[in-house]
């Protein structure tokens, strides 16, 4: 028994020796078969050392180039004196990310990148027009502007491009030097020149007087309203989505639901964004738990998925939602998921649409790069990116009335709506 055993274990080893040696010939050839192709394997560790060495030598070509141009003018420029190589490094490095036309991929220097801190983190004594900016080649760009806001009133819109503050221009001047020209104290009045570019890229030359104020507002104000059916209507205004928001928006509801409510009105109207995860915190009022409310995808990074929370305060109320063309990113993300899990009604113009995610990556030297790694997926897998949430209904905004009478007629339309 144990010779047959052994006799047997003896076959298997010597099967498996002549497999080895067959392979081992086989690699020896240099060939590897697969789906009819052949590769010789040193051609093709050969093509791909090939082609990093392209890539290395592309890139070294591209720094030769600009080494080339500078010897060029440092040796043989008329005004020697004009060659500051500092400043025509930062220049040559916007000019580059600037070729993406990304608007929301910047380098900012070591004086717009403190700006763009001191922005994130602004304080309630802040005196100004309440817009968040960042420099251009042309001009000053608007990027986001706070509801309620002297800018919000003057009419001030994200993506105008400011060419002139009184009657200075700030095309060519540093964004540390422009800002300090559009702040000032309260009460005192700055005309801001813009250039305004709509999606057909029509331009339009606007002068805008802006009256600075105190900048102090809170991201969430909430009100009961009342239509001629008598029926509760919670009013709900998100002015920003910020770090306070969630705790604001809980105080909101705790006072609310102490009324029968049977309607709510989110109005997401000229809110520029904020925080994904607060905007995922605010909508999973709404909604039931573990809903997706949000994917981010990305290039570099393993995809995300955000999902909705257990609050559900008014999960069994309808909600209406108010948006329009100043409504983005994360206040994008509370609509389109109210409208893709709970039906709800959207209301009144084409949102921004902005679906982008920006990271900000910090240099040495205190200047940075703020640029775009990913775009965000409503549930159903939509990216509406530069194209907007298109509303159910569609109601213009009447300016003259709200300036001279103070009546919001899109508010006042939805609570028809709701009658």
């Amino acid at each position: 028994m144990k010779l047959t055993r052994s006799l047997i274990i003896f076959c298997l080893g010597l099967l498996v020796w002549i497999f080895w040696l067959y392979i081992a010939q086989w690699i020896k050839n240099y060939v590897i078969a697969y789906e009819n192709v052949w590769f010789n394997v040193d051609s093709f560790v050969e093509s791909i050392q090939q082609s990093f060495a392209s890539d290395s030598s592309q890139h070294s070509s591209l720094y030769k180039e600009f080494e080339d141009v500078y010897d060029v003018l440092e040796h043989s420029y008329y005004d020697a004196s004009a060659l500051h190589s500092g400043n025509m490094r930062e220049q040559a490095l916007k000019s580059f990310v600037n070729a993406l036309d990304d608007p929301y991929t910047v380098y900012l220097d070591a004086v717009e990148n403190d700006e763009l801190h001191d922005s994130l983190q602004w304080s309630e004594n802040f005196e100004g027009i309440g817009a968040v900016v960042a420099k251009k080649d042309d001009g000053v760009l608007v990027q986001e502007i706070i509801k309620g806001s002297p800018a919000f009133l003057a009419w001030v819109k994200p993506l105008d491009l400011i060419v002139q503050v009184d009657d200075t221009s700030v095309s060519d001047m540093d964004l540390r030097d422009a800002v300090q020209l559009i702040r000032g104290p309260k009460w005192s009045t700055v005309v801001l020149t813009v250039i305004r570019t709509d999606k057909q890229e029509k331009k339009e030359v606007l002068e805008l007087p802006v009256v600075r104020d105190a900048i102090s507002f809170p991201s969430v104000t909430s009100e009961i309203l009342t239509g001629s059916s008598w029926k509760m209507i919670a009013h709900i205004t998100l002015h920003s989505i910020g770090e306070e928001t969630e705790n604001l928006l809980r105080d909101e509801i705790r006072e609310l639901k102490k009324s029968n409510i049977q309607w709510v009105i989110v109005d997401l109207r000229w809110n520029g964004g904020g925080l994904l995860t607060t905007a995922v915190s605010v909508t999973s009022h709404f909604v039931p738990q573990w809903q997706l409310v949000v994917e981010a995808k990305y290039r570099m990074l393993e995809n995300q998925s955000f999902y909705s929370k257990w609050y559900m305060d008014f999960g069994d109320v309808p909600v209406i939602v108010l948006i329009d063309g100043l409504t983005a990113s994360a206040g994008e993300i509370i609509a389109l998921a109210l409208k893709e899990i709970n039906w709800s009604l959207l209301l009144w113009t084409t949102s921004f649409g902005k679906w982008s995610i920006q990271t900000i990556k910090e240099f040495g030297n205190k200047a940075s790069l703020k640029y775009t790694v990913g775009k965000r997926y409503s549930p159903s897998g939509t990216n509406i990116d530069q194209v907007g949430v298109e509303p159910d209904v569609v109601v213009e905004f009447d300016t003259n009335l709200y300036a001279n009478e103070g009546i919001d007629n899109q508010l006042q339309k939805a609570i028809e709506m709701i009658d």
